[in-house]
C-alpha cells in the first residue's frame, strides 16, 4: 500500500527561498492553498519545543525501561502529516499508558539527524530509549497495530 509521506531532505535542500516557501504552503504538492490544521484537542501528545526539552524527555525515557514511547517526526508543511495528526492524538488518548511526542524536523533538525529521519511523518517506537520499530508514512492501519503490539508486551 502506497501511504502518503514527504521527503525531508528534497526540502530543506531547496536552493531558493521561494521554491521552500512553496513546499510549505503546499504548492508543489498539487494543493493551491495550505492545509488548515484544526486547533482542535492534541490528546495526550507533548510538543518537543526545544532540543535540550528532547533530551530531558529522552533520558526521563531511557530510566524506565518497560515506558513505550512513539515519536512523531513530523513537519508543518507536510500534508500527510498532518492528515495523520488527528488520529495520533485520538491514539494518545485511547492508550494513556504510552508516552507520545511530537518532534518538528524543522525546528530540531539536530534530533532528526540523530535518528536519520528522511521523510515524514516518520513513527519511531522506543522502549527505555531504544529504537523498536520505526514506520515512514502516514499509514494508519500499521501504526495502530504496532502500538497495540508493544503496548502490550
Amino acid at each position: 500500500m502506497n501511504v502518503g509521506r514527504c521527503l525531508w531532505k528534497k526540502a530543506t535542500a531547496c536552493k531558493s527561498s521561494s521554491q521552500l516557501a512553496a513546499i510549505r504552503r503546499g504548492a508543489l504538492f498539487g494543493m493551491e492553498a495550505p492545509i488548515a490544521v484544526a486547533a482542535g484537542d492534541t490528546g495526550n501528545v507533548h510538543v518537543v519545543p526545544s532540543s535540550e526539552a528532547w533530551r530531558n524527555k529522552f533520558s526521563e525515557l531511557t530510566s524506565n525501561p518497560k515506558k513505550l514511547a512513539v515519536v512523531d517526526f513530523t513537519a508543518a508543511w507536510c500534508p500527510p502529516c498532518k492528515m495523520i495528526a488527528p488520529f495520533f492524538n485520538d491514539l494518545s488518548k485511547t492508550y494513556d499508558s504510552v508516552v507520545f511526542l511530537k518532534v518538528d524536523v524543522d525546528q530540531l533538525q539536530d534530533v532528526a539527524a540523530e535518528w536519520r529521519i528522511e521523510g515524514m511523518p516518520t513513527f519511531v517506537f522506543m522502549l527505555a530509549g531504544k529504537e523498536v520499530h520505526r514506520i515512514v508514512g502516514a499509514n494508519k492501519p500499521e501504526l495502530e497495530a504496532k502500538l497495540m503490539q508493544f503496548a502490550k508486551s
